[in-house]
C-alpha cells in the first residue's frame, strides 16, 4: 500500500484525543461554558483593546476576538492569507542514511490532519493560521499506546479553542472535546509552539501574537472603513435637521412619497439625515447640526500606507508582497532597497516559526538519523546561493596559487561550506565539533552506515533519543 496504512490510521483517530470529536457524526458539539457565547456577535465592531489575557479557559474571549479579526479588517485577512499560502507552498525534505525511517517520517508529514481535511497542505495552513492569529500553535502526536517511545500513527491539528495549558510539564496541554471531556495531554503526546513567549510564563501573558502586535491598526482601519461604507451608503445619521415650520405628519408623507425610510419614534430619516420636525406658525426654517463629519486631520491613504507597512513587519514579511503599488510610493520597491527589505523579512516572524517547527519535529518526531529541512528556494535565493559558491570557489582558487592550502584541504573546505557533497571526501581534513541548531542530535546521517534496520531496532533508537527531553523534564521535578 503506498500509504503505508496510514490513511486508515489517521482517519480513525483510534488513541488521539479527537477520538470523540468524529465518533457521533457532524452534528455533535459541546457548548461551551467559559464565555464564547457572549465574546463574539455578528455584526459586532472589534474592541478597542483584546480582552484581558487568561491560561485557564476554553473558548477565551481573547483569542475568539483574534480568530475572527481577519473577518472585520480585510486588509489584516489579506496579510493572514498570504503568510498562510507562503507558508502552505514552501518545499521540504527528509534525509537520513535509512530508506525506511525517511518514509515513515515523510508518510507523518504527508498524513497530517485538520479535522476532516488529510494532507500536509491543510495540516500547516490552520497551524500556521493558529500561530499568527493567536501565537500559539499546537498538534497531537497520535501514539499506538500510552508510551513515550511507542510508534507514532498520526499527527492532528488542535484547535486552539479546545486547548488549555496547564502548570504541569509532564501534562502541558487540556483538551476539550466535542463530547465535553477534557483529555490531559503527555508531553510526548503533543507540540506546542508559541510566538514571542512572554518573560513572566504566564502570569502577565504568555505569547504575544501578530494579532495583538497589530491591534490597534487592526481596529483602526476597520473603524476607518465603517466610517467610510456608512458615510457613503447613509446607513447611520450623518447629522440632524431641524425644520421649523412644517409637522411631523406632511414631513412624513414627503419622505414616505419618495420612497424613503417610514417615520420611526417621532424622528424620520432619509438617506442618513435624521429630520426632527418642530410645528409652529412661522416660515420654514432649517438648522444641521453634523454629527459625523470627516475629522480634523484625517487622511485615509496615511492610515492605510502605515497599517500594511506595520502588518508586514508584525508578520514577518516583505511590504511588496501585501502591496507593490505601496512600495513603489514610498521607495520601497525598486532596486537595492527591495532586496535589503526581503532579506529583512526573512530573518523575523514566519523564518523563526520555520526554525522552531524543524527543531520539534527533531525532538519528538525524527530519530537521531533523520532530518528535516525547508527547501523553499526561489530564483533570486538561487542566483545569489550561486554567486556565493562562485566567490567561495574563487577565495579558494585564489589560496591554493598563493600555495596557502593544498587541493585536497580546498576539497576539505568546500565541503564543510555545503558546496559539494561531504560524500566525495576520501578523508576528512577538517572535522568540527559543532552541530547546526537543525541538526539531529547525539549522531548525523553521516555517521550511519548500517544497512536498513528492523522495525524493533527502529523503535528503540527511537526510545533513546526521547530520553533526552524525559531527563530534561525530571529538572522540574
Amino acid at each position: 500500500m503506498a500509504d503505508n496504512g496510514l490513511t486508515e490510521q489517521v482517519i480513525a483517530h483510534d488513541q488521539s484525543v479527537k477520538k470523540e470529536d468524529f465518533a457521533k457524526g457532524a452534528m455533535t458539539w459541546v457548548f461551551p461554558a467559559f464565555g464564547y457565547t457572549n465574546a463574539y456577535q455578528k455584526g459586532t465592531v472589534l474592541p478597542k483593546d483584546l480582552p484581558m489575557y487568561s491560561r485557564y479557559e476554553f473558548y477565551s474571549s481573547r483569542q475568539v476576538y483574534e480568530l475572527r479579526s481577519p473577518y472585520h479588517e480585510s486588509f489584516w485577512a489579506l496579510t493572514i492569507g498570504t503568510a498562510v499560502s507562503k507558508g502552505a507552498a514552501w518545499g521540504w525534505e527528509v534525509s537520513g542514511a535509512v530508506p525506511l525511517r525517511r518514509k515513515r517520517l515523510q508518510s507523518l508529514l504527508q498524513h497530517a490532519t485538520c479535522g476532516i481535511l488529510v494532507g500536509f497542505v491543510p495540516f500547516i495552513s490552520a497551524h500556521l493560521r493558529s500561530f499568527l492569529l493567536t501565537g500559539m500553535a499546537i498538534f497531537e502526536i497520535e501514539r499506538a499506546n500510552k508510551q513515550a517511545a511507542s510508534t507514532i500513527t498520526g499527527l492532528h491539528h488542535l484547535n486552539p479553542l479546545r486547548c488549555r495549558l496547564t502548570d504541569n510539564p509532564r501534562e502541558p496541554v487540556e483538551y476539550l472535546d466535542r463530547a465535553g471531556d477534557i483529555h490531559r495531554m503527555r508531553w510526548h503526546d503533543v507540540i506546542i509552539l508559541a510566538d514571542n513567549p512572554d518573560p513572566t510564563e504566564g502570569d502577565v501573558s504568555l505569547v504575544q501574537s501578530s494579532t495583538d502586535r497589530a491591534w490597534r491598526m487592526v481596529t483602526t482601519l476597520e473603524a476607518a472603513h465603517l466610517y467610510l461604507y456608512e458615510k457613503l451608503t447613509g446607513d447611520r445619521p450623518l447629522a440632524l435637521e431641524f425644520l421649523q415650520g412644517i409637522s411631523e405628519r406632511h414631513l412624513t408623507e414627503a419622505v414616505n412619497s419618495n420612497q424613503a425610510e417610514s417615520a420611526r419614534s417621532g424622528n424620520v430619516m432619509f438617506r442618513g439625515v435624521t429630520a426632527i420636525p418642530i410645528y409652529s406658525d412661522v416660515p420654514i426654517n432649517r438648522v444641521t447640526i453634523p454629527i459625523a463629519e470627516v475629522p480634523d486631520g484625517f487622511d485615509y491613504q496615511t492610515i492605510y500606507d502605515n497599517a500594511i507597512v506595520g502588518y508586514a513587519g508584525f508578520t514577518g514579511q516583505d511590504v511588496n508582497d501585501l502591496d507593490p503599488r505601496l512600495a513603489q510610493r514610498m521607495s520601497l520597491g525598486s532596486g537595492a532597497q527591495a532586496i535589503v527589505l526581503d532579506q529583512k523579512a526573512k530573518g523575523k516572524g514566519l523564518a523563526a516559526w520555520k526554525a522552531d517547527f524543524a527543531n520539534n519535529v527533531h525532538r519528538l518526531l525524527a530519530d537521531l538519523n533523520t532530518k528535516f529541512t525547508w527547501s523553499e528556494l526561489t530564483v533570486e535565493d538561487e542566483t545569489r546561493e550561486a554567486q556565493l559558491v562562485k566567490a567561495r570557489a574563487d577565495a579558494r582558487k585564489a589560496m591554493q596559487d598563493n600555495q596557502e592550502i593544498t587541493p585536497d584541504q580546498s576539497r576539505n573546505m568546500a565541503a564543510d561550506a555545503g558546496d559539494i557533497p561531504r560524500e566525495y571526501l576520501d578523508q576528512d581534513l577538517t572535522p568540527t565539533n559543532t552541530v547546526a541548531d537543525d541538526e539531529p542530535t547525539e549522531s548525523s546521517a553521516e555517521d550511519d552506515s548500517e544497512a536498513p534496520k528492523t522495525e524493533a531496532l527502529v523503535e528503540e533508537e527511537r526510545g533513546k533519543s526521547l530520553t533526552i527531553a524525559e531527563a530534561i523534564l525530571e529538572g522540574f521535578w
